[in-house]
């Protein structure tokens, strides 16, 4: 870390009231940092960049949002989510060398490296419980979230094209259902059905475990969607039927299960899998990571043309 960017740390620390004991960079993030305080208290500091003004201000807005939905879900439910905290000035964010930055607490656990049954019972009511209890919750003016576009799915796609080897006829397969399969092709988020707003990246490595406790932590990808896109995300990195079907009956003992089930997540887990490819973090630093994950998507699409695929297998 140099010298410049650990003074903007420290300057945003003390601008949300923190003493710094500790500062360490979240191995595979760019601008997500573990502060640890002088009481030995830990925190995690976001930041986003822009050197254009109307850009900053959006990047800020995104931030805000999180925290409120954050404090919202705070109130809502008993799941131990990050709680944002306020500057001196009693702001979500602080702004300072072309930077935004927000702070949460730090969720406690240790990392997991595969689910068991009781697991993802427990990740299914999680996801839930979240779907159900954002449903009350109202945008206040400036919200700024993500929601699906056909663009977002046609950028993901290209930078699978532009770095894989593929085939031809592969290439025409998976364009073909990209035309005429997926849901990104929805107008406005009315058009979404059972939607709102999802974690986005419920996955395995956003996981922890406390006491014998799931919890779910990085809300950086908090977008309006479909509550099966979420599904089909966690599904990416469950790989055992028995699990998947076990998460779904977490799902089921909060709330009921949304409709058209097995179709639309088998459209689900097509999009999400080419997101998880092509719009991974890795991409840009590690182009042969695209070539060696691609031949899934490959396989996916071929069985998925045949009717022979399943998200729930």
């Amino acid at each position: 870390m140099d010298v410049l960017t650990f003074e903007m740390l420290m300057k945003a620390c003390q601008a949300f009231g923190v003493q710094v004991k500790d500062i360490q960079p979240l191995p595979g993030h760019r601008t997500r940092y573990r502060i640890t305080d002088d009481h030995g208290k830990m925190h995690l500091l976001n930041a986003e960049n822009s050197f254009l003004g109307d850009l900053m201000d959006y990047k800020c807005q995104l931030l805000v949002s999180v925290a409120y939905f954050l404090t919202y879900l705070k109130r809502k439910t008993d799941l131990p989510l990050p709680e944002p905290l306020l500057t001196r000035e009693d702001e979500l964010t602080f702004v300072g060398n072309f930077f935004c930055f927000s702070m949460l607490t730090w969720v406690e656990g240790e990392p997991i490296k595969a689910l068991n049954q009781s697991q993802a019972f427990q990740a299914g009511s999680i996801m839930a419980t979240l779907h159900h209890r954002q449903q009350g919750f109202e945008r206040a003016e400036g919200f700024t979230r993500p929601w699906p576009t056909q663009d977002h799915l046609r950028h993901s796609w290209y930078r699978i094209q532009h770095n894989a080897h593929l085939q031809q006829e592969d290439i025409e397969r998976i364009e073909a259902l990209l035309a005429r399969r997926t849901g990104f092709r929805y107008r406005s988020r009315d058009d979404l059905p059972e939607s709102g707003l999802i974690h986005g990246d419920f996955k395995l490595q956003n996981y922890v475990l406390n006491r014998g406790k799931l919890r779910i932590v990085d809300f950086d990808h908090l977008q309006h969607n479909s509550f099966l896109y979420d599904i089909a995300v966690a599904f990416t990195s469950i790989h055992d039927p028995k699990l998947k079907h076990r998460f779904l009956e977490g799902y089921q003992s909060v709330a009921p299960l949304p409709g058209n089930l097995e179709d639309g997540l088998n459209r689900a887990y097509l999009e999400a899998t080419i997101h998880r490819i092509g719009a991974h973090h890795r991409v840009l630093r590690c182009p042969e990571w695209i070539r060696k994950e691609a031949p899934l998507l490959v396989k996916l699409a071929r069985r998925y043309e045949q009717g022979a695929f399943s998200a729930l297998d």
